[in-house]
């Protein structure tokens, strides 16, 4: 693809990949005077006036970002007007020409702030009262080549900057992520690591104080959504038949493990108790699957599940197919908490009709530790 130009706005509001920006009402008059030009394709609303560059005449507000390489996306502005659209990823068009063009168009326009990426240079268009003023560093790679380094080492206000910049990608990372899906591909195969979410996750929490606690948390609902597969475990009850008397029938309780909605392990497998419990105490390979003969690798498990507890996260591992779960832990320790309660009281419904029940209380000794 080669080096392209990446487009940030931060100013009068955040746009990832390319820039809008707006003739002020007073001057929309001689601005249509001074850019009258023939219109392009099909759609008369929309004028190229210059490299990457199109004059939109909205009735509604409602403005398309020019990015290629990025999702297609319409932002809404709220209010009619003509607006300038400028296209990020493109591989030229920001040299002096455009800079010699663009000083004079930004006597029409409203004060605006955003950068042009190239490689490792950063150039700043920032229009203050009509005045363009340009500056361009080589230096990039003194920000590492990061945005968002370079925000923080330069302005005062950086916090709520980098507040809405990160909500900006997030809703970024959302249309994209819809646009994978409606191909009929899955976003994590391809495209996004679990550590893509977790860090924008990071982002948005260390800027918390600025964000709206609606948007918040809408925003981050989605992302621990996509890090976080679901598990179900629960305590299943059946009647079982004894394989000594065919009249003898007792009540046996067992668990169930549901990832994602799916079974992990075949219908025939069972689940080790003391295993899985084991594994909730420390990192380790355990053999929470095994055939019903009590062999693992009569059932293909020839090697078990790795195990690897983080702050709040555990994340699995089938060392057999390396699919990799991540879960919250305190879900899984909540659905443990519940099968406890509910095995006693299980046990006791039972005794009370006078119906043998084997339970799973044998599998630990109290309520806060595991039987070794």
């Amino acid at each position: 693809m080669g080096i392209t130009n990446d487009l940030y706005q931060l100013k009068p509001r955040i746009i990832n990949s390319g820039t809008i920006l707006r003739v002020r009402k007073n001057k929309e008059a001689a601005f249509l005077k001074k850019y009258t030009i023939v219109n392009q394709g099909n759609d008369t609303n929309v004028q190229g006036v210059f490299s990457n560059t199109f004059i939109i005449n909205s009735e509604d507000g409602k403005i398309e970002r020019y990015a290629l390489y990025a999702t297609d996306r319409i932002i809404d502005f709220n209010e009619p007007g003509i607006y300038i659209s400028i296209q990020s990823g493109s591989k030229s068009g920001f040299g002096s020409d455009f800079n010699a063009f663009f000083t004079t168009m930004a006597t029409y326009l409203e004060d605006a702030l955003f950068y042009v990426l190239w490689d490792d240079i950063i150039s700043r268009y920032e229009i203050i009262k009509g005045t363009l003023n340009f500056k361009s560093t080589r230096n990039f790679t003194r920000w590492n080549c990061l945005f968002e380094e370079y925000v923080v080492d330069n302005y005062a206000d950086s916090k709520q900057l980098l507040a809405d910049f990160y909500v900006e990608k997030a809703n970024e990372m959302i249309l994209h992520h819809n646009e994978i899906i409606k191909e009929g591909e899955d976003p994590k195969e391809r495209h996004y690591d679990v550590e893509d979410y977790q860090e924008l996750l990071q982002q948005l929490l260390n800027y918390k104080s600025h964000i709206a606690p609606e948007k918040l948390t809408q925003l981050t609902n989605w992302l621990e959504a996509q890090i976080y597969d679901s598990i179900c475990v629960e305590l299943v009850v059946t009647a079982s038949q004894s394989i000594y008397d065919e009249n003898e029938v007792y009540m046996q309780g067992k668990f169930e493990i549901r990832i994602n909605a799916e079974k992990p392990y075949a219908e025939s497998d069972i689940i080790d108790i003391s295993e899985f419990l084991k594994s909730m105490e420390q990192n380790g390979e355990y053999f929470i699957f095994s055939c019903c003969c009590g062999v693992p690798s009569c059932s293909g498990w020839v090697k078990g599940i790795q195990v690897e507890h983080f702050d709040t996260t555990i994340r699995w591992t089938n060392l057999n197919t390396w699919k990799e779960w991540y879960f919250e832990k305190h879900r899984i320790e909540d659905d443990i908490k519940t099968i406890r309660e509910e095995d006693k009281v299980y046990e006791k419904f039972f005794a009370k009709k006078e119906i043998e029940y084997i339970g799973v209380g044998d599998y630990w000794n109290t309520d806060d530790e595991l039987k070794n």
